[in-house]
């Protein structure tokens, strides 16, 4: 039987201080589990994991026997009764066999138990390649205890998604055992916190087994590209391939299995070389007006190419059409569009690499083992000769040139290139905001005239969708707290085309006769968004994208009131090498109160600053919390 080689240390069995243990069997409830009605380590969720197990055997093919059981503790938990499982369906690569689910409910202290039948399962294919099973369990209220089982048969082992300790709902206990008797030696990775903190702590050699307990929802994780993806869980992939065990896999696995970057580097160059028609490329090429420069003639490729080409809504690092045929039908896939682009680039003389990626959604890319399934998409990296870079994703140009969608930032990416193994960090370009907000009064009601000037991710028109689990960035307010109607909005964008002008007119909808008014800093509710709880963090902050905001205010005096600023109010704060920067500034000239506020994040991902940025935050936000009064004599 062969062994495990372990990248992480092994994780010893831990034992769960309640009564849902191992002992817990199919259909039979402890007194523990009908009382169980809140998680103490997450008092407001709506369902929790009671119990859920893996055994798997790999033999000829990954067999693992799952089991779950769950307890809806309120009315939001009820959605729980809707399950999913994903698999990969393409040539029966995955089953799912042995399917069995019910629901238990104690009615007058009597157990009564609710089969789900063939009526209320159903499998369906989401594309070419992956397909769900749908379940709905019946009977199904508060307190209501559900429960399935069945066998998930891989016969794919370049990379397996062995098993989740974190889920959507906290996990009150959850193990985990692997049986290798085949003859394939595996690599494993540990992932998420408590997993490799208790690996480090309780190590045990040739120990196939994992036992985490208490386990919180991945919907406690903030700050991250992907929940689901930083959670808890153990992954696999063949160290090498046996010679012997060449004939188990079909020649599309042999030929998908490679153990080194250069080897299947080579393997995609050649296959995007294939696709490619530098005739067809170089008639498109001389539709495209050359520019003053070469960065004007790439912004005309560009503006060309979103003004003729639709993507087709598929994603993938090898292309369905080659070059004439995305021509001839203006639409294609993420990776047809890419490689025209690339090949028109070529055609004008302008550098670009292309570069496989894996966005945010399907989670961060490991390095340290090859396999092309690990990417879902290419983009084209760009070279000017003024030394300038420039990511494109030919896919999508819904935003301005040099800022693709936001799922596309997700750490590196692997330039596509035969003879190498050259990896590319994606440096986001900052977006930034300004604005201006000039108050004055007519006929004792107060009106505000507010500029804003945006490029990047701030721009109204970018269209950008937040990657799942990020947050949504509150908006700029305005500086006086006082009920005000918009009476005038125009818009345009900037003779450049780089940044969009916006100017709107506000009118109070009284006359001034309160008597005080509060000036409050337009980024307070910006910085409350950025609150760290965890009092110790190792993995990695990520944000949304990195930016630069600065507003002006002019407030002028008004008769019958007076200003009264707090002290100290003036800041000025630095952290992490000048990467975050936060100032406050209020002065009076003349009749006229002047406020200044700037707040900087100048990158997207902090790997080791964790108390540092938590550290700006907390006095950033504190320093916001100052209001100035404007209060009448």
């Amino acid at each position: 039987m062969r062994t495990f080689t372990t990248l992480l240390f092994f994780l010893i069995t831990v034992q769960l201080m309640s009564q849902t243990s191992s002992n817990t069997r199919w259909g039979r409830v402890s007194e523990h589990e009908i009382n169980y009605n809140q998680v103490p380590f997450e008092p407001e969720a709506a369902a929790v994991i009671l119990y859920e197990e893996g055994e798997t055997e790999l033999k000829n093919s990954f067999d693992t026997k799952i089991y779950k059981r769950i307890k809806i503790l309120n009315e939001n938990g009820i959605e729980a009764a809707n399950q999913i499982i994903q698999y990969y369906s393409y040539k029966n690569l995955e089953e799912i066999r042995n399917f069995r689910a019910q629901t238990i409910n104690i009615i007058n202290g009597e157990t009564v138990i609710s089969t789900v039948d063939n009526q209320s399962i159903f499998d369906q294919q989401m594309n070419d390649y992956w397909s769900v099973k749908k379940f709905t369990f019946p009977n199904v209220q508060v307190g209501s205890i559900i429960e399935f089982r069945y066998t998930l048969v891989k016969k794919n082992f370049l990379y397996i998604d062995a098993w989740r300790f974190q889920h959507e709902y906290p996990t009150l206990y959850s193990s985990y055992n692997i049986s290798n008797q085949s003859s394939f030696d595996m690599n494993f990775w540990a992932i998420g916190e408590k997993l490799i903190e208790y690996s480090k702590n309780n190590r045990q050699r040739n120990s196939n087994r994992w036992v985490l307990t208490n386990v919180p929802s991945y919907n406690t994780i903030d700050f991250v590209y992907n929940r689901e993806d930083v959670s808890e869980r153990i992954a696999l992939q063949i160290k090498e391939l046996n010679v012997a065990n060449k004939t188990f896999f079909d020649d599309q696995t042999r030929r998908q299995f490679i153990n080194d970057w250069k080897s299947l580097n080579e393997m995609l160059s050649k296959t995007l070389n294939g696709y490619r028609n530098n005739s067809a490329a170089r008639n498109e090429a001389s539709k495209i007006s050359d520019g003053k420069n070469q960065k004007e003639t790439l912004l005309n490729t560009y503006n060309y190419f979103k003004d003729n080409f639709q993507w087709n809504n598929y994603i993938g690092v090898s292309p369905t059409k080659n070059n004439r045929q995305v021509i001839d039908e203006k639409s294609g896939s993420n990776a047809d569009l890419n490689l025209l682009f690339n090949n028109i680039l070529k055609q004008k003389d302008i550098k670009a690499d292309l570069v496989a990626i894996s966005g945010r959604n399907k989670g961060k890319p490991i390095p340290n083992f090859a396999y092309i399934g690990q990417f879902d998409r290419l983009i084209n990296l760009v070279h000017l000769n003024d030394g300038g870079k420039v990511v494109i994703d030919a896919s999508d140009l819904n935003f301005d040139m040099g800022y693709m969608p936001l799922d596309n930032f997700n750490y590196f990416g692997l330039i596509v290139e035969q003879g190498t193994e050259s990896f590319v960090t994606l440096q986001m370009p900052i977006s930034t905001y300004e604005s201006q907000q000039i108050y004055n009064i007519r006929n004792n009601q107060l009106n505000l005239t507010k500029t804003d000037k945006t490029n990047g991710y701030f721009k109204e028109n970018s269209k950008n969708e937040l990657p799942k689990g990020m947050r949504e960035a509150s908006t700029i307010n305005n500086s006086v707290n006082i009920l005000m109607d918009e009476i005038n909005r125009q818009s345009r964008l900037s003779d450049d085309a780089t940044h969009e002008l916006i100017r709107t007119s506000y009118i109070a909808n009284s006359e001034l006769t309160q008597a005080f008014l509060s000036i409050e800093n337009p980024l307070k509710n910006i910085l409350s968004e950025y609150t760290f709880n965890e009092a110790e963090r190792n993995r990695a902050l990520e944000f949304n994208f990195p930016y630069f905001i600065k507003i002006n205010v002019v407030i002028p005096k008004i008769d019958g009131y007076e200003f009264e600023i707090p002290h100290p109010f003036n800041q000025h704060l630095e952290s992490v090498e000048g990467k975050l920067a936060y100032y406050q500034n209020a002065e009076k000239q003349k009749d006229n109160l002047i406020l200044s506020f700037e707040l900087l994040l100048n990158d997207s991902v902090f790997e080791n600053n964790y108390e540092a940025v938590k550290n700006f935050f907390e006095q950033a936000n504190s320093h916001a919390q100052k209001a100035i009064v404007l209060k009448r004599n």
